[in-house]
């Protein structure tokens, strides 16, 4: 990933629903591991709920901004919270948590299919007896299935900023490209940031390897998790085919 991490968590404020989700998912889950914690979004809002909450992400970037957050709550919140440097394919812990998380698309930042089972792997090791991991992500079957990646891989230059964003005291036009490799399952997206009134240009990207919901319960078996249930909202919603989301809770 390459980004300028202010600027990337200003614009990635995750899904409508998601924190409630979470909430409920971890209700008396005393001890829960983030993977791919990024700026601090939903492990200091856990935190603010009672857990006990130790994120764990590779960019130290976004590492500092969760340090900034949780330097923001109150002394006996940000108490309960521990941030760790880590790659969420391969890392050792000397605790075992009621859940894992992987908020917000985090499991598509496993560019191969191998590492997402290090990833589910790594995570099921981590739980205790009876714990459960849990993640969500956007569902794009449908689109893999009626587009080709000639037709759709643009950029969008000239069109409409798809959002505008305040980031240290100047907004920001925000422009996006997208590469897709339908193969692979691959999708490159680049921001690019136009400060209003001119100025420097900022670029930020992100490689996603998106799962199709047919190879979600098979991965979760071979990383050795059980009694996946995949659902397509955040309130329990059976998976369909024509599906924009999903949300998956798999045991131990």
């Amino acid at each position: 990933m390459s980004y300028d991490a202010g600027l990337y968590a200003q614009l990635h404020r995750g899904t409508s629903g998601d924190i409630a989700f979470y909430l409920d998912a971890v209700r008396a889950a005393p001890q829960i591991l983030e993977l791919g914690c990024g700026f601090g979004r939903i492990l200091v809002a856990l935190a603010g709920a009672g857990h006990h909450v130790t994120g764990l992400d590779i960019s130290t970037d976004m590492l500092a901004l969760a340090e900034q957050a949780q330097a923001c709550v109150p002394p006996t919140q940000a108490s309960r919270i521990a941030l760790v440097h880590g790659d969420m394919r391969d890392f050792q812990l000397d605790k075992r948590f009621e859940r894992v998380i992987i908020p917000y698309n985090g499991l598509y930042c496993m560019l191969s299919e191998a590492a997402v089972v290090d990833c589910l792997r790594c995570a099921g090791e981590h739980l205790t007896t009876n714990g459960k991991v849990v993640f969500d992500a956007y569902a794009i079957d449908d689109f893999h299935a009626q587009t080709n990646s000639r037709d759709f891989n643009r950029s969008d230059d000239d069109d409409e900023p798809i959002e505008s964003i305040q980031w240290q005291g100047t907004l920001y036009d925000v422009y996006e490209s997208c590469r897709w490799n339908k193969a692979s399952q691959l999708l490159h997206v680049s921001y690019r940031h136009e400060p209003r009134g001119g100025g420097e240009v900022k670029q930020t990207s992100i490689k996603h390897r998106y799962i199709l919901t047919s190879q979600l319960a098979d991965l979760c078996h071979q990383a050795g998790l059980t009694r996946v249930q995949l659902c397509e909202d955040f309130i329990g919603t059976p998976l369909t085919a024509h599906a924009e989301h999903i949300t998956c809770i798999a045991h131990k």
